[in-house]
């Protein structure tokens, strides 16, 4: 083998390596700062509902919560919202059949994610006594294609790199074995 040839190898698995591990903890990075903000987003709508429809749960405004329920689901990212009494009898609920007809489960991380929807709730109290909750779905569509996004952009990124330092151990490699 050259030292050319060595020297050509040499970079390019050096570049791939640092690549490698550049993307890869820019990619947990962008996945973390996402799961975060949806879990926070879906947390602070859920306690936000929550506390708008207490009045009605408590006073047992059907028609309110029916209207309000219909409301949350409008928005682009929520596939359902259920308004539940304590005992967990159904007050007001709207959104995709399917999803509403699915038993409630939680999630805390994206990768508990089968369904494509993120399921959270919010108690609804008064003085410390339970009178039912919230739950929600929001859709996870949004946030799984802006990471497919930038994985396919950090892949465009290095494959560029990995060219050019190629070019450049070639440009290098030859100038030294001139030498």
């Amino acid at each position: 083998m050259s030292l050319r040839f060595k020297t050509i190898i040499g970079i390019a698995v050096i570049q791939a390596f640092l690549l490698i591990t550049i993307i890869w903890n820019a990619q947990l990075l962008m996945r973390q700062s996402h799961e975060q903000q949806l879990r926070q987003r879906a947390e602070t709508a859920s306690q936000l509902f929550a506390t708008i429809a207490k009045d009605a749960v408590l006073s047992m405004d059907l028609a309110y919560l029916d209207r309000f329920v219909n409301t949350v689901v409008k928005h682009r990212d929520f596939v359902y919202a259920r308004v539940l009494k304590a005992d967990h009898r159904v007050l007001a609920e709207a959104g995709t059949p399917a999803l509403l007809a699915r038993p409630f489960h939680a999630d805390t991380h994206i990768q508990e994610i089968d369904d494509g929807v993120y399921d959270s709730f919010s108690p609804i109290e008064e003085a410390g006594v339970d009178y039912g909750r919230i739950e929600v779905g929001l859709s996870t569509e949004t946030i799984l294609s802006a990471l497919q996004h930038s994985q396919k952009r950090f892949a465009a990124i290095a494959s560029i790199e990995l060219f050019l330092s190629i070019l450049l151990s070639v440009l290098l490699g030859s100038y030294l074995v001139r030498r």
